[in-house]
């Protein structure tokens, strides 16, 4: 047999065998300190040029900038309104997110006693009964356990709404919330009606709410714990609308560690909407001066009227004010949980049912009685009128079925499909094969 036969490259040339790198030379660049000196210089002429404090890079930035200088730019404020609710130790009050709860509302409420003159009370809550006393309500809302607890007999309200607002004299059935000189006190105004004196509308001052805004300024100290005592007391459950002051309910609760399962409402907040339809500010960023304000007007020109009477100004028996007073009572029928009675003895609560309970239960059967009558006569109706129209369409069925058997006898053979066979015959299980 013969070697097996191997092919061989043909051997190259000095030429072709060594083989040379290609290294190519990038294009020249230009100096990178003259690059940036030129784009510097020409920053630096843009910017002198059109007499302006920061650099620019093109037209565009300096025709937006010229633009924004005609504009009336304005000056943004701030309301510090902080420093006066630290002033009355309501600033951790004012911090807490507590919502409203229904049912524990209406069981706080239901037997809720003061004691000691208002120094403490008693409540329930899920079926316990707690104690709290100025240090409980330090511990969670941080009110000051030192100061004034009520309005003192000698107070004169004149020269302190004098002093607030530049009116000579107090309203006996309150002036506007308007009449405030200052923005920031007028929103811790608003607040003091929601939050402590738990009112529904905050467009008037009362004789006790000057007196806080005034021991604001004048940095007496104050104990909320009396005031928000005397709110709580003088709380009805209304069916309408959620009572007073649930918020505290709600603080207590979670002090307390008292479990709450039940869906909750939020509570009521001051947003811009309710500065704007006080007149205390156009919008988010336009404050409105107090000489500027509808309110303002209103009280110089009933100023003026009654001066050139020549007797002292006085309201108007019918004014809008008083108006609003009126429209702002509620219908004692329209709640159906009065507020607990002190009956002076410390176990008065006993097993039996209050009388409003009673009223309320007799109440509900009755509507419910109604419910279920309405309820009773539509399902009558209703099964009434499915019977009818299974009926009729029973009748139309017949009708159908009837025609087309009738149809089938007529034609006979002459229908496209055969008639359907005979039934087999019936046979005899008793029959052998």
């Amino acid at each position: 047999m013969g070697k097996a036969s191997s092919s061989k490259a043909p051997k190259k040339g000095k030429a072709e065998g060594k083989r040379k790198a290609v290294v190519e030379t990038p294009p020249s660049l230009p100096e990178s300190n003259n690059s940036n000196s030129n784009s510097d210089t020409e920053t630096q002429t843009l910017a002198q040029k059109h007499s302006i404090p920061f650099p620019v890079f093109s037209q565009d930035e300096v025709h937006s900038y010229k633009r924004l200088m005609k504009m009336k730019c304005r000056i943004p404020r701030t309301l510090d309104w902080e420093k006066y609710l630290k002033a009355l130790n309501l600033d951790k009050y004012e911090a807490m997110d507590n919502v409203a709860c229904t049912e524990l509302a209406v069981e706080f409420f239901t037997k809720f006693v003061p004691q000691d003159n208002g120094k403490f009370f008693t409540c329930w809550m899920k079926g316990n009964e707690y104690k709290v006393d100025n240090k409980v309500m330090h511990e969670v809302f941080g009110f000051c356990t030192t100061g004034s607890r009520k309005v003192p007999g000698d107070f004169e309200v004149d020269k302190p709404w004098a002093a607030l607002s530049l009116c000579d004299k107090f309203k006996v059935n309150g002036p506007s919330n308007g009449l405030i000189k200052d923005v920031a006190i007028a929103v811790v105004h608003k607040f003091l009606c929601y939050n402590v004196f738990g009112k529904k509308d905050s467009n008037k001052v009362s004789e006790q709410e000057v007196y806080l805004l005034w021991a604001i300024c004048a940095k007496k100290p104050i104990c909320m714990t009396a005031f928000v005592i005397e709110t709580l007391w003088g709380t009805k459950v209304f069916a309408t609308r959620p009572p007073r002051l649930v918020n505290i309910i709600t603080g207590l609760a979670k002090h307390f560690n008292v479990q709450i399962d039940e869906v909750p409402l939020q509570q009521k907040k001051i947003v811009l909407w309710d500065l704007v339809k006080s007149y205390l500010v156009k919008d988010s960023t336009t404050i409105i001066d107090f000489k500027h304000r509808e309110c303002y007007e209103a009280y110089l020109s009933e100023l003026k009227k009654s001066s050139g009477e020549g007797g002292s100004w006085q309201p108007h028996p019918h004014s809008e004010d008083e108006a609003e007073d009126e429209g702002a009572h509620t219908n004692p029928a329209d709640y159906f949980l009065p507020p607990a009675v002190d009956t002076g003895v410390a176990d008065a609560r006993s097993q039996q049912a209050p009388a409003w309970f009673d009223t309320f239960i007799e109440h509900n059967d009755r509507r419910w009685e109604e419910h279920n009558k309405r309820l009773d006569t539509f399902i009558e109706h209703n099964d009434r009128r499915w019977e009818e129209h299974n009926k009729r369409l029973d009748e139309r069925w017949t009708q159908w079925k009837s025609r087309q058997f009738d149809q089938w006898i007529q034609w006979g053979d002459q229908l496209p499909y055969p008639p359907p066979p005979p039934p087999p015959p019936a046979s005899d299980a008793h029959d052998e094969p």
